[in-house]
């Protein structure tokens, strides 16, 4: 074992070595984003539901940062997706994608 071992990285040469990462992400990776993406759609929607629902303006002011906290993380899901152009055919771009924003 040790033996083969060694021919094994006596052939390596510096060029078998990538420089840098290639820009794409594997479908498991996707599939996690995914799962992130719409776990905070689901929560920024429901957030809004809230603070319509809602009188109390402390209240409304606390559930306003959650629901920023998830727009902003889907604005960052979005970003890395549309920077790396990596969705194929089912890519998913802002304009695909509306968040609905209130005014507050």
């Amino acid at each position: 074992m040790n033996k083969h071992k060694k021919l094994f990285q006596n052939k390596r040469r510096k060029d078998d070595f990538m420089e840098q990462v290639p820009a794409i992400i594997g479908t498991k990776d996707l599939s996690y984003l995914t799962d992130i993406f719409e776990w905070n759609f689901v929560a920024s929607k429901k957030a809004l539901c809230y603070i319509n629902a809602t009188k109390n303006e402390e209240i409304q002011k606390q559930i306003t940062k959650i629901y920023k906290m998830h727009t902003n993380i889907l604005e960052k899901i979005l970003n890395i997706l549309d920077q790396e152009n990596i969705m194929n055919n089912e890519k998913i771009t802002n304009e695909e994608v509306t968040i609905e924003k209130k005014k507050i």
